[in-house]
């Protein structure tokens, strides 16, 4: 009866534990009167208790030994991926690719400990979910890691850049693919991070977590903002058809508040990734065009 009201009253998100710990309560209610009244029910209690025990005691220390060894990689990554934001602001693209590379591999190699040598603290309440957590992390982590180090891979400034006014826009558009997966990528790692129940995180990977949904959302907001530049770049530079620009030149010495006073004018023209000049001269000029 217990049980079943428990069901009932925790099926809530904010009551999942109900069931469990009424479920527990009751079958502890009922072994330990099966205990009182049989002595072979107590002998086999104490087995269960011991072999029990033993077997919590070795998952945890394995879950807890795969975490110290996962930490090592976990933390090198990390840091490889603070390197390559660093080359990235710097315009390094060449030092940013090898910085992904690094943190790739090394949260890979953090993952399978997790993964494989941690398997056992899944078994033990509370101690699974530090190890299911750490794992969800790290293997995010790796993902959003790779898809960068193939878009790093993929960009090559030497043919992104203005060669006699033109943009060479076909390369332009083989690099955004890349760089919108990237950013894919490092937007669904972030997603998982800010998602995550944290109800039986303790507090040490809590703190870790905060730190990593600071630096994920950092970095999906500039993984974004470059993939949605690099989708509208080709028709602001004349892809599908001609664009005019109008540039005003401020005089320093008529400045006015902010701006100044425009005393001269340029009208560029893009098309397919090339510059012109159409028109320029001094203000004056501009009303006849």
């Amino acid at each position: 009866g217990l049980v079943a009201i428990s069901l009932l009253a925790g099926s809530g998100p904010d009551a999942r534990w109900a069931a469990a710990l009424t479920t527990t309560a009751v079958a502890a209610l009922l072994v330990g009167s099966g205990a009182r009244r049989s002595r072979r029910v107590r002998r086999a209690l104490r087995r269960v208790t011991v072999v029990g025990g033993a077997g919590v005691a070795l998952a945890t220390v394995v879950a807890g030994l795969a975490v110290l060894l996962a930490r090592g990689d976990v933390d090198a990554g990390t840091d490889a991926l603070r390197a390559a934001r660093a080359a990235t602001a710097e315009g390094d693209v060449d030092a940013a690719g090898e910085h992904f590379r690094a943190a790739r591999d090394s949260l890979a190699s953090g993952w399978r400990v997790l993964r494989y040598v941690g398997a056992p603290g899944r078994l033990v309440p509370v101690v699974s979910q530090q190890v299911a957590t750490a794992e969800r992390v790290t293997l995010a982590s790796r993902g959003a890691a790779r898809a960068l180090a193939d878009a790093s891979a993929a960009v090559d400034l030497d043919r992104l850049a203005v060669r006699g006014g033109s943009v060479d826009l076909d390369e332009v558009v083989a690099v955004s693919g890349p760089l919108s997966d990237a950013a894919v990528a490092v937007s669904e790692a972030t997603a998982l991070i800010a998602g995550l129940d944290r109800q039986l995180v303790l507090a040490p990977l809590s703190d870790l977590l905060d730190e990593a949904l600071d630096e994920a959302r950092h970095a999906d907001s500039t993984a974004s903002r470059l993939a949605e530049a690099l989708a509208v770049v080709p028709d602001l530079l004349g892809a599908d058809q001609p664009r005019r620009y109008l540039v005003l030149f401020g005089s320093p010495v008529e400045a006015r508040n902010r701006w100044g006073f425009p005393g001269s004018f340029a009208v560029l023209r893009f098309e397919d990734g090339t510059m012109t000049f159409e028109a320029s001269g001094p203000l004056r000029e501009l009303d006849p065009l």
